[in-house]
């Protein structure tokens, strides 16, 4: 778990944070969907909620598209928009895409930006 990651309200979000991943790509979450433990797809659920640690950003495929999600307590966190260097990017392919997850199931750690 990476420090510092947590939702601020009673239905979770990361809204207005910003994450850096790797060595220097920083996004910022504009929109996201919380889904708690046990309430995600069948395909996926195990593995969500049992293999990916709380703070790690993955991607999923669901629907045939790579989902990228923040595991936080309690369930994951789906990024709906995202906004890296002033681009806003929307959409979980895109996403996904930017953030260089289209290899599903790869977890990655992430760190919170202040």
């Amino acid at each position: 778990m990476q420090d510092g990651i947590e939702h601020k309200s009673e239905k979770p979000t990361l809204v207005g944070q910003s994450f850096k991943l790797g060595k220097d790509l920083v996004f910022k979450v504009e929109a996201d969907t919380f889904f708690p433990e046990g309430k995600h797809d069948k395909q996926n659920g195990d593995y969500l909620d049992n293999q990916v640690h709380e703070g790690e950003l993955v991607s999923v495929f669901y629907h045939a598209i790579a989902t990228p999600l923040i595991r936080v307590k309690g369930g994951v966190i789906k990024l709906n928009k995202i906004r890296v260097n002033g681009e806003v990017i929307k959409g979980s392919f895109n996403i996904s895409a930017k953030l260089n997850l289209l290899d599903t199931r790869q977890p990655v750690g992430i760190d919170k930006v202040e």
